[in-house]
């Protein structure tokens, strides 16, 4: 008699579970039917415990975007630090996967856009990440990579000295010059690395950086500069 009520709760409990898998699934769906759910899939856990200074995002409160492959506008942020992308809903946060249906989150309010995509770093790595895109068009681009590190804590060496807590700290971007519809890499540091890139244009590029006063540290320099080769 014992086995046969085990046995029953043993089912009565996979009922529920599977009831309850279905009927999450459906709530899935509903918020994202386009995705079938999969925006809501990759629940972030925070570490209250964790006591580091500083901020890890692009923008700390949750935004107004617009995600290609969903149906609906959600509230994002974008985590420089570990190159990811949270949505919130219901007061729970999830990461928005690393999907193609996904390349690219608009952001309404703060009037970014990133683009999910391949490119070769600055450590000459393969990259599949976020960039926020300044300026594209047909074969030309430009994007920008926010860095931010995490410095690690210090603990107090005596009674003179204060221990000080792992802090995040941001540092000078990256920018990433879109040469062709498939290759994106490290914009050129000076003029004769631009040329080397564009040796017909060369005389152009030239006279153009030097007419302009083009600075190769600044954004919006760059900006006009890759607007310009967008034009040869």
């Amino acid at each position: 008699m014992k086995k046969i009520i085990n046995c029953r709760s043993l089912i009565i409990i996979y009922l529920f579970l599977a009831s309850f898998s279905l009927y999450a699934q459906n709530v899935l769906d509903r918020l994202d039917p386009l995705s079938g759910g999969v925006l809501f899939r990759n629940k972030v856990f925070n570490k209250n415990s964790e006591q580091v200074k500083g901020t890890p995002y692009l923008n700390d409160e949750f935004t107004i975007s617009e995600i290609t492959g969903a149906n609906k506008l959600f509230l994002t942020r974008y985590n420089i630090y570990k190159d990811e992308v949270e949505i919130s809903y219901e007061n729970e946060t999830f990461i928005i996967p690393k999907d193609k249906r996904f390349d690219t989150i608009l952001n309404k309010n703060l009037n970014y856009k990133l683009v999910l995509t391949n490119y070769t770093s600055v450590n000459d790595e393969n990259t599949y990440g976020y960039l926020i895109e300044l300026f594209s068009e047909k074969e030309t681009g430009l994007f920008k990579r926010e860095k931010i590190i995490l410095i690690p804590a210090r603990e107090s060496g005596n009674s003179y000295s204060r221990s000080v807590p792992s802090s995040y700290n941001k540092i000078n971007p990256d920018f990433y010059l879109k040469t062709n519809s498939e290759t994106i890499i490290p914009f050129p540091k000076n003029k004769k690395a631009l040329i080397t890139l564009y040796p017909k244009n060369s005389q152009n590029i030239s006279k153009y950086l030097n007419d302009a006063k083009i600075s190769f540290k600044k954004e919006a320099d760059l900006i006009k500069l890759t607007k310009f080769i967008g034009t040869l």
